[in-house]
């Protein structure tokens, strides 16, 4: 049945007014109880494993992911896109970086050509003059730079590598590039915070406002590895906090926010003064699944190693909702495992100034 409703939207997808988020709001009304949905609204697809930096939060340098040796190609970019009527958003990100893969910026124009509101994470190190026209010119609508630290011998402890400066220069020339040519493309900064560069936030807000950014993300970081606690990451987290530095993080937060709103830097918080509830509940399955390397499903960006099927194995509409896929929903609304209950993602949705 939920095939046969696929390939219809495949057909009414390009109907002008063809209510595709309010039709998923209403099969998701009637579906959650089953722990069915309709389809993606939101598909992270990974292009590349292969990456330039060793942070000492992601799982790839802490050995939680098996890593892919080849990067995607444009036709397989293509034959997932063709599997997913009706998807509103494409997150081009990863275990590595995008912009190491050689397809990166047909496979932009290809999913801007279908209409698909389209997303890059990166950390900017290889966002160099050829790269920032290619950048505008694919029509990108929204990229994201990871930054955890102002100073180079923050960014570098974080990083594993003193490559700050070159990333700001970067970064700055995109958006002077990117105002003289009006072009509507958004540049973000995300920027994980942990007791070692929570004191920096302010610092931060002033170096976006220099680079000429449009928001910067604030967000805990995550400490759920290969569906396991990593206690040493956890211990760097806000959330391990006691009252003293709780105060102090409140005051940077704030002292953040004003600086901020005074050169209309958009502030957004992931994770950070919520606290997770008997009645949270996380709904990312349902709409936001995660696509790897080497073609694995995963139900979100945070659950690493969990395959619920295999896009070049099977169609994604059956891997969408089999029996894997909506145990792991029901698990997650029912008694999120140890995992889940401990994700940013769980305390709150993302909160801005």
């Amino acid at each position: 049945m939920i095939d046969m409703f696929w390939r219809l939207f495949s057909i009414l997808e390009n109907v002008y007014f063809f209510p595709k988020r309010r039709l998923w709001k209403l099969f998701f009304t009637l579906g959650k109880k089953t722990y069915r949905s309709l389809y993606p609204l939101t598909i992270m697809i990974g292009v590349t494993d292969k990456c330039n930096l060793k942070c000492v939060m992601c799982p790839r340098t802490l050995g939680k992911v098996d890593l892919g040796s080849e990067d995607l190609t444009l036709e397989k970019f293509k034959y997932i896109i063709a599997q997913l009527p009706c998807l509103q958003n494409v997150a081009i990100t990863g275990f590595g970086e995008p912009l190491f893969c050689k397809d990166l910026f047909d496979m932009i124009k290809y999913s801007k050509s279908k209409n698909r509101r389209t997303r890059l994470v990166s950390n900017g190190t290889l966002l160099d003059a050829e790269n920032q026209i290619k950048l505008l010119e694919s029509g990108l609508d929204e990229v994201s730079f990871s930054i955890d630290s102002p100073s180079p011998e923050g960014y570098a402890r974080i990083r594993g590598r003193n490559l700050l400066d070159q990333v700001v220069k970067n970064i700055t020339n995109l958006a002077k590039l990117r105002d003289e040519r009006n072009s509507p493309m958004k540049i973000m900064v995300n920027y994980v915070a942990m007791k070692s560069n929570y004191a920096e936030i302010p610092e931060m807000v002033e170096l976006c406002i220099k680079m000429g950014v449009d928001r910067l993300t604030i967000s805990d970081v995550a400490y759920q590895l290969d569906m396991r606690i990593d206690e040493e990451l956890k211990q760097q987290s806000l959330r391990s906090f006691k009252d003293g530095q709780t105060v102090d993080l409140r005051k940077k937060i704030k002292e953040a926010k004003e600086e901020a709103k005074t050169h209309g830097l958009a502030i957004a918080l992931k994770g950070i003064g919520y606290e997770t509830s008997a009645a949270s509940r996380c709904y990312v399955p349902f709409y936001a699944p995660l696509i790897r390397l080497n073609g694995d499903v995963e139900p979100c960006c945070h659950v690493h190693n969990l395959s619920m099927g295999n896009i070049y194995k099977e169609k994604f509409s059956e891997i969408f909702n089999n029996k894997n896929m909506r145990n792991f929903r029901k698990t997650v609304l029912q008694k999120p495992p140890d995992f889940c209950r401990h994700c940013y993602d769980l305390y709150s949705h993302t909160t801005h100034n």
